[in-house]
């Protein structure tokens, strides 16, 4: 079945793409008509933190912008207490429920589809149907969504995962403007401490002894891996 639905979308998209064209170039983008975004980043729960300094600097380079994610559908309460986001679109995966998709992205009228991680055509093949004018993604190969987008964001394999999403946003604002790299997550002290009193118990820690810090310093692929200088 996910064949089958795979290749409606794609011939729909192609439908599209020989009646209406690509996504509006980026040389006609306005940051100041900007006033709805959605964000693409639907894939493993590594792969949506690194995600969160993109979708930090989006709200700060568009402060009045409504910003709604979509991400995978277990994930989402986790990431409720991003306060910089607006509001989520969960994504069931797999092309499951793509009518549901459609019309709630359709249903936003998005200015702008930033896709900063997805694993499959059927979240930024919807974002091309609802009719968004501008459609950014950056990925490890040249991908089917390619021919729709409104430009193709170069991928730089050196870059860590966090610089390739913003080398998304770079396209729109220049490399010249200052992005932060930071993961900004808000917390509640009470539940922190819960959290941090309990990883000491099953560490069997005391506060009173040295503390080992520990650093994952390898992935599956280069651009998740620390650089040396870090």
């Amino acid at each position: 079945m996910r064949k089958i639905k795979a290749a409606v979308l794609k011939k729909l998209l192609n439908y599209k793409l020989r009646m209406q064209g690509r996504c509006k170039p980026i040389s006609e983008f306005s940051k100041e008509k900007v006033s709805k975004i959605l964000i693409v980043s639907s894939t493993a729960l590594g792969d949506s933190i690194l995600s969160l300094p993109a979708i930090y600097s989006t709200r700060k380079l568009f402060p009045d912008a409504r910003i709604v994610w979509l991400l995978k559908k277990e994930y989402k309460k986790l990431f409720e207490r991003v306060d910089y986001v607006d509001d989520f679109i969960a994504y069931p995966g797999g092309y499951k429920r793509v009518m549901y998709l459609y019309r709630s992205i359709k249903k936003e009228e998005f200015d702008l589809c930033l896709v900063f991680h997805d694993s499959d055509l059927c979240p930024g093949g919807l974002a091309y149907l609802s009719g968004i004018p501008f459609l950014l993604r950056n990925g490890l190969r040249d991908d089917a969504l390619a021919p729709y987008v409104s430009e193709r964001v170069p991928y730089i394999e050196k870059h860590h995962a966090i610089e390739q999403r913003l080398d998304v946003l770079r396209i729109l604002v220049g490399s010249e403007v200052e992005l932060s790299t930071r993961i900004h997550i808000k917390t509640i002290s009470a539940t922190q401490q819960k959290w941090h009193d309990v990883i000491e118990q099953i560490a069997g820690l005391r506060r009173e002894q040295k503390l080992w810090i520990a650093f994952q310093t390898t992935a599956a692929r280069k651009y998740c891996v620390w650089p040396q200088h870090k």
